[in-house]
């Protein structure tokens, strides 16, 4: 019996835990040159898309180039992208701030349902070029979606290095296999408490 209840707990926790992994969605294979349309990209089964404003591709300055860009320098005050890829965690993302601040809202969704939002301002009103990292204050929720939208006050906004962690769901055929071996362990454990 007591191996029977090591083996349960054992195959319990590796079920549950299941397993996660950390992905940077850092445009480095971003293709076009400084100033073209950016429209979607995809990296590490994690796509961008863009989903307000005009993006254009960054191969000027990132942290580093490439990276992503909008701004009224170019016609639009207001832009937003969307990441998707599964169900992940959103840990945070690099932001630039040119000439002018620029407020920023998080969105994140699961199934249609909204799990979390999260604003600020990147202040920054004479740091031309310059990154700061921008936490996530839901780092642990699960989502399937994540909508970053940022109005600039500036010339520009950049967006570069969005962390993000992938969350493995066991498929229905895990469990499966978890049952038979526990009703296995079982079966032995009681053949031998038996004999």
């Amino acid at each position: 019996m007591n191996l029977f209840r090591k083996s349960a707990l054992a195959l319990a926790i590796a079920a549950a835990a299941g397993s996660a992994s950390a992905t940077v969605i850092s445009f480095d294979n971003l293709a076009g040159l400084q100033g073209s349309t950016f429209t979607s990209y995809t990296e590490s089964g994690f796509t961008v898309d863009s989903l307000l404003g005009k993006w254009l591709v960054a191969k000027n300055y990132g942290a580093p180039v490439p990276d992503i860009f909008s701004g009224k320098g170019w016609g639009t005050a207001s832009a937003s992208i969307e990441v998707t890829g599964g169900m992940f965690t959103f840990g945070s993302v690099d932001l630039s701030a040119n000439l002018g601040n620029a407020s920023y809202t998080f969105e994140g969704s699961l199934g249609g349902v909204s799990q979390f939002t999260q604003s600020g301002v990147r202040s920054c009103g004479g740091c031309n070029g310059l990154f700061a990292t921008i936490g996530s204050s839901f780092s642990s929720v699960v989502i399937d979606s994540l909508k970053i939208s940022i109005t600039g006050l500036g010339s520009s906004y950049n967006v570069d290095n969005i962390n993000v962690t992938a969350q493995v769901v066991p498929e229905p055929a895990t469990y499966g296999l978890m049952l038979a071996g526990l009703l296995a362990v079982g079966t032995i454990a009681r053949r031998r408490r038996t004999s």
